[in-house]
């Protein structure tokens, strides 16, 4: 088990250059690092070099002195993660999560997708606009606004390579089975898969306040976001992560619900898409209305109904305009892209999302689901 408060250092030394010996393993975790990206030009292509990259970032001096606030690291937090994992565990991240967690429950999400898999990979529509973050600050350009903040993306380089903070491959309901994690205290359908310690470290808060490269107030913990904001539904304990073009996923330990929400027409908003906004506001209607009904004089409503969560979860997966199962594989960045539709008409490859849950049984009922139906949440 990795000590999040040992220093990042010890384990990696390199990365202790330009006064970063103190930094703790939680901190850049947490994007409290000060290396968000690359302020000086690189060539795009060493982003498909991990090693060399994770060598690079290493030798990086901070933008802001570590550990004194946070700024998102969009692409920088995945090698980073990734280097702690190989010299941890002797293995890479996408291998750990493929042989210990997707392969034996039968997830279909992965970090360095083979080929075989490419001919899944939604096209990705971008938005018209780019979001809007404000002042471009050093932090910001770093992270965004350079000519190498990112490399090319959709090649089959690009795919293959494991860039844990960018290129994920999985569906919707891939997404919501990761996030189940976060509902259940560290269960995936029922099976064990992170410590009740390792949990409590993972969710443990490690800052909140204003961020220096999203124009937002940010409650980080490591790695996910708490929902302070309540993005991710109305509960202030459930954890998720917003990703490029309005993709989201999350989970709620006090609904006993997780969700995964993929476009592949993205947007411009940088978190808090209404169209995810929308979808989580009915599943919430949903839940705490036509299946649980609880007192409409209940000072808290969502209390009062909590004793319908308790009970086992079901799977279920939820197209726009489509019953058909979501079978294709997404890039994802931050949080998963949208779905390509095996079988279904190809006007729904390019606009559509799907959404998966991890639901309780209580909306297992017909009724309940013509009700999610009426507010155009399933089809």
């Amino acid at each position: 088990l990795l000590d999040y408060e040992a220093p990042l250092a010890a384990l990696w030394p390199a990365f202790g250059a330009h006064g970063k010996h103190r930094i703790t393993i939680a901190q850049p975790l947490a994007h409290m690092a000060g290396v968000p990206g690359f302020i000086e030009p690189i060539d795009p292509d060493l982003w498909l070099d991990p090693k060399a990259c994770a060598d690079a970032i290493a030798a990086l001096e901070p933008l802001w002195p570590p550990g004194s606030a946070s700024g998102y690291h969009p692409m920088t937090w995945g090698y980073i993660a990734g280097e702690i994992v190989m010299r941890a565990a002797e293995r890479s991240l996408g291998t750990m999560l493929r042989e210990d967690i997707c392969t034996p429950l039968g997830i279909d999400f992965q970090i360095g997708t083979p080929e075989s898999e490419h001919a899944r990979a939604a096209e990705m529509k971008k938005p018209s606009q780019a979001g809007d973050f404000g002042e471009i600050t050093p932090p910001r350009k770093a992270a965004f606004f350079s000519r190498w903040a990112a490399p090319v993306r959709g090649s089959t380089q690009w795919r293959k390579v494991e860039i844990p903070s960018a290129n994920g491959h999985g569906t919707a309901l891939g997404v919501a089975r990761l996030y189940e994690l976060y509902a259940t205290g560290g269960l995936i359908g029922g099976a064990r898969v992170l410590s009740q310690e390792g949990f409590d470290a993972m969710t443990k808060r490690r800052w909140k306040g204003d961020d220096l490269v999203l124009p937002f107030n940010v409650d980080w913990r490591t790695g996910i976001i708490g929902n302070s904001n309540r993005i991710y539904g109305p509960s202030p304990e459930a954890f998720g992560h917003s990703g490029a073009g309005g993709s989201v996923g999350f989970g709620d330990p006090v609904a006993g619900v997780s969700a995964g929400y993929v476009v592949n027409k993205q947007s411009h908003y940088i978190m808090g898409d209404p169209r995810s906004l929308k979808l989580t506001n009915s599943l919430y209607s949903c839940l705490l209305g036509a299946a649980c009904s609880p007192s409409a004089r209940s000072p808290s409503p969502w209390r009062s109904s909590r004793h319908c969560f308790s009970c086992c979860r079901k799977l279920t997966a939820c197209c726009l305009r489509t019953a058909s199962r979501c079978s294709a594989i997404t890039s994802r960045s931050g949080a998963p892209g949208a779905p390509r539709l095996r079988g279904t008409p190809r006007a729904c490859t390019t606009q559509t999302f799907c959404l998966a849950i991890i639901k309780p049984p209580c909306l297992a009922s017909p009724m309940s689901l013509r009700s999610i139906r009426r507010r155009r949440f399933c089809c």
